[in-house]
């Protein structure tokens, strides 16, 4: 229950703090959930990242597909990464 509090309280603040609305943030978070699971971002944290682009004028659809193709390229690079 407090996880979910806490993720209402922070739509509730980028929807007060950002040009986005609470249902342009929650379209994009409910789409990108499952790509930062994989990448174990937090979803107050992908909440935000989808806020800055739809702030920016870009549709929730097109910030979740934005969202999807740069975290692919963090993961191969991640994966591609040389050590030593």
């Amino acid at each position: 229950m407090k996880k979910i509090m806490e993720f209402a309280d922070a739509i509730n603040y980028l929807d007060d703090h950002t040009a986005a609305s609470g249902r342009e943030i929650i379209n994009f978070t409910k789409k990108a959930v499952q790509t930062a699971e994989g990448v174990k971002m937090d979803t107050k944290d992908v909440s935000a990242f989808g806020a800055t682009l739809v702030s920016l004028g870009i549709s929730s659809d097109q910030a979740n597909t934005a969202f999807k193709n740069l975290m692919t390229v963090l993961q191969t690079g991640a994966r591609n990464r040389k050590t030593g």
